[in-house]
């Protein structure tokens, strides 16, 4: 079923990446490489930035295959704590949850599309930015089917450049306003099951953020295992808009 959501947006964050981060309230990110935008906004969107809100349709449906399982959120006490702290790394871990912003019962953070996964019964956040805080700009969204990756359950040390891994350049991406980005986030990862996320774990080792264009081989990007054409994995990759590589 659908359903809207009233948004506000953030206010403008530091420049230079996250800091000071964790599952309860995920810093504002910001771009990383500064530098002129290179396109202008592709797609329209019903948001009214002037005023700091806008109106979004979120499609909260289970999808129909029986091998995709989605389970109720859980609040920040109830996740496992156990990821290297503040460290970029990758999470092999199955997508249980899909937490659109403003969800009560959980992390409830405007500027973040938020997940859970679940690591052999244990129970992870990620924080996925889809507002560019900084400065109201638009973000720019990638995807490629690429071959299917195969990194042990849990987290390892696996680095990601959106460059050499997937051949892709700030031009490459499409860029979309704050609501339609939410959107299509969302419609990428409904029928997402198994995962490879890059990023980087939070501060108190219970989730992964920065899940966008960071540099030096530690760009963030989602990974659904079997969704790309023959079982390929199926690149979802993020980045700010004044990223230029």
């Amino acid at each position: 079923m659908l359903f809207a959501l009233a948004l506000t947006a953030c206010g403008g964050s530091t420049t230079g990446g996250d800091g000071g981060d964790d599952s309860s309230a995920p810093p504002d990110d910001a771009g990383v490489d500064q530098g002129s935008a290179d396109t202008s906004p592709d797609a329209s969107s019903d948001s009214n930035v002037a005023d700091g809100t806008f109106d979004v349709a979120v499609d909260t449906t289970p999808p129909p295959d029986a091998t995709v399982r989605r389970l109720p959120c859980l609040d920040g006490s109830k996740l496992a704590g156990d990821l290297p702290l503040d460290q970029y790394g990758a999470l092999e871990a199955e997508v249980v949850s899909i937490v659109p912003p403003g969800t009560k019962g959980c992390p409830e953070d405007d500027a973040h599309l938020h997940l859970q996964v679940d690591v052999a019964g244990k129970r992870y956040d990620v924080a996925m930015t889809f507002d560019d805080t900084t400065g109201g700009q638009p973000m720019g969204i990638f995807t490629k089917d690429v071959a299917a990756s195969t990194q042990p359950e849990g987290w390892s040390d696996a680095n990601f450049d959106f460059v050499t891994d997937l051949g892709a350049h700030s031009t490459s991406f499409t860029l979309l306003a704050p609501a339609d980005m939410l959107t299509r986030l969302v419609s990428e990862l409904t029928p997402v099951s198994f995962v490879t996320i890059h990023g980087r774990s939070y501060t108190d080792g219970t989730g992964i953020h920065d899940i966008h264009r960071n540099g030096g081989d530690h760009d963030g990007v989602v990974l659904a295992h079997g969704l790309g054409a023959g079982g390929a994995d199926h690149a979802i990759a993020v980045r700010f808009y004044s990223d230029v590589f």
